[in-house]
């Protein structure tokens, strides 16, 4: 990723005392909390760029997110509650969704 796309993807984030905020929470709090190398996920930036798409695109077009994208449990809870449903490949895909509440 080159630096220009890394700071605009950084600019969806907020910042204190030069830190990186996700869902409110400073960066070095989550880093020493858990071990690292770690993946962190913010359920509101998720949501904004949901929110984003949505209103670009025809209200009656259904959105579907793929399983495949990002399998992580706690995402697909998030998303499957957001879109109009997920697309699989898979039976592990599915019994996933199924897993996380997605009917």
């Amino acid at each position: 990723m080159n630096h220009k796309a890394l700071k605009s993807a950084l600019a969806h984030f907020s910042q204190k005392d030069g830190q990186l905020l996700v869902n409110g929470h400073l960066i070095s709090e989550i880093a020493e909390e858990y071990s690292t190398p770690l993946y962190i996920y913010d359920s509101s930036f998720l949501s904004r760029r949901h929110e984003l798409l949505r209103k670009m695109l025809p209200r009656d077009l259904e959105i579907t997110y793929a399983v495949k994208a990002n399998p992580n449990s706690q995402v697909l809870q998030i998303l499957g509650k957001l879109y109009d449903g997920v697309d699989i490949a898979s039976r592990g895909e599915m019994v996933k969704a199924l897993k996380s509440g997605i009917p």
